[in-house]
């Protein structure tokens, strides 16, 4: 299976805290796969060696974080408010399909407040 394209596949977020605290109250939207405005962003076939990328968040100086995701989001959520601190952020996304595993990654996310300076590093 390693080595089959992978159709219908769909990236979500998981899961967003700091310190220790879940920011996403069980709630896991829908991320685009980059270029965000294209008409596969939202289901994408993953061709083998094919490195696709998912457009987690935009970083801005004036505006801060804008988030990416697509579809309804959880008014219970604190979405304007979500990175207001200048902290680590934990950011576990996901990778889905019909026709393979999920596919997670654990993202560490040094948000500084300027995008320049900020950081977003793999832990898994």
């Amino acid at each position: 299976m390693a080595d089959a394209n992978i159709t219908g596949c769909q990236g979500r977020i998981l899961s967003i805290s700091r310190k220790n605290q879940e920011l996403l109250g069980g709630d896991k939207p829908i991320i685009p796969f980059t270029k965000a405005d294209a008409a596969d962003a939202l289901s994408k076939t993953v061709y083998s060696g094919v490195p696709e990328y998912l457009d987690i968040l935009a970083a801005e100086r004036t505006h801060g974080i804008m988030h990416t995701m697509k579809g309804n989001r959880s008014e219970l959520v604190d979405w304007k408010g979500m990175f207001v601190e200048e902290d680590s952020y934990y950011i576990t996304i996901a990778v889905t399909s019909n026709e393979a595993s999920t596919a997670e990654v654990k993202l560490k996310f040094d948000w500084t407040k300027d995008p320049a300076t900020s950081i977003m590093t793999a832990l898994s």
